[in-house]
């Protein structure tokens, strides 16, 4: 019973340090916004929603947020966004935006290029999206 309660406390005490000395960087405001419209592509958004904004998630939950991207998507008539391509942050403070672009295929097969921004704030020691988009 000595040496399994011996051998417990090894390794909390490794998982501890192990914890301690994560050397992981919160992701950059570019990768922030490449997982979300990644997620957002692929319909994943519970994923998606999980990048947002403390506030952004107080204005509405996540089954109303998945309603509401599902809404707009069918509303603009996109099928398939391909080719996403996301700029350099610009960061001005506690603040990013981030341009990107995306091919973007219509119901009707046409298809076209959109340019757009996120908005990105720092929380804590992460960068999460401002949803909705303030107006441009």
């Amino acid at each position: 019973m000595r040496k399994l309660l011996c051998i417990l406390a090894i390794i909390l005490t490794a998982v501890t340090i192990l914890a301690a000395c994560d050397s992981s960087t919160p992701d950059d405001p570019a990768t922030v916004a490449t997982n979300y419209l990644q997620a957002t592509k692929e319909g994943r958004y519970s994923d998606a929603y999980k990048l947002l904004t403390a506030d952004s998630q107080a204005q509405v939950t996540a089954e109303e947020y998945t309603r509401r991207v599902d809404k707009a998507r069918q509303d603009a008539k996109i099928k398939d966004m391909t080719n996403i391509k996301v700029g350099a942050a610009n960061i001005a403070n506690n603040q990013a935006t981030v341009p990107y672009s995306t091919d973007v295929t219509l119901t009707d097969g046409s298809t076209t290029t959109q340019f757009e921004s996120l908005k990105l704030l720092r929380q804590g020691n992460n960068w999460v999206i401002i949803w909705p988009p303030p107006s441009q």
